[in-house]
């Protein structure tokens, strides 16, 4: 049963990891390329980059929002090889200036939200205040190009940033947000409430490029996920 079981797995080009359990390891530049040819990557949570993200695109604009300076030096490094525009700023559901909980040791692991039980054992955090905005806000006034992907990764914070993104959503074309599936924020989102809000909108839940899952609990933590527009079909089907 377990031999079946894996050949399934690896069918549907799912790795087996002892670590992490089922991850699918498609968060590469060549599947990425094949979801559709946007002209604009907006990119809201750069931390160190996802340079599969940028290598996917090399010919789109990239509009990089990050809130920490930590990043600076790599920000800059993606710059120098990208058509970039960056904001420090946060994003969320509406303007204004929040407490984020830096972890100095791994700054990608910083949060506007507190951290569960789950994840909160041996970090350490430092409190900062920092300025937060909306894409509305940054968009207001302003077109978006023909074919738009947003892509979310705000350790906890990816619905607050699409609830502050109701006018331009429509006009975007993909979603690829880092979604919390086990509980790792107190107060955090579920992860069918992310599903249903981008329903709502006229995003399909299209596919899981990567899932972190240990493989001593019972629920992956998270999932690199992707949402098209209805009417936005990938380039790479069929």
């Amino acid at each position: 049963m377990k031999k079946k079981l894996r050949t399934l797995v690896h069918k549907l080009g799912i790795n087996i990891s002892r670590n992490f359990g089922f991850s699918p390891g498609i968060y590469n530049s060549s599947y990425l390329s094949r979801l559709l040819s946007p002209d604009l990557v907006i990119d809201v949570g750069v931390g160190f980059g996802t340079h599969e993200l940028y290598a996917a695109f090399p010919a789109a604009d990239f509009l990089l929002i990050e809130p920490l300076q930590e990043y600076k030096a790599a920000i800059d490094g993606i710059s120098a090889s990208y058509s970039c525009e960056t904001i420090y700023k946060a994003v969320g559901k509406e303007p204004g200036h929040l407490e984020i909980n830096v972890a100095p040791d791994d700054p990608q692991l910083s949060s506007l939200l507190e951290r569960s039980d789950l994840t909160a054992e041996g970090l350490k955090s430092e409190k900062r205040t920092i300025e937060v905005t909306t894409l509305d806000s940054i968009f207001a006034g302003k077109q978006l190009p023909a074919k738009t992907l947003l892509k979310i990764d705000t350790e906890g914070n990816e619905l607050a940033v699409l609830q502050g993104a109701e006018e331009i959503l429509p006009r975007i074309d993909c979603v690829i947000a880092e979604a919390s599936i086990a509980p790792r924020f107190k107060d955090g989102y579920r992860f069918d409430d992310l599903v249903a809000f981008l329903a709502d909108r006229g995003f399909e839940l299209y596919s899981f490029l990567y899932i972190t899952h240990k493989v001593e609990e019972m629920q992956p933590r998270f999932a690199d996920v992707v949402f098209m527009r209805s009417d936005a079909a990938a380039t790479g089907n069929g």
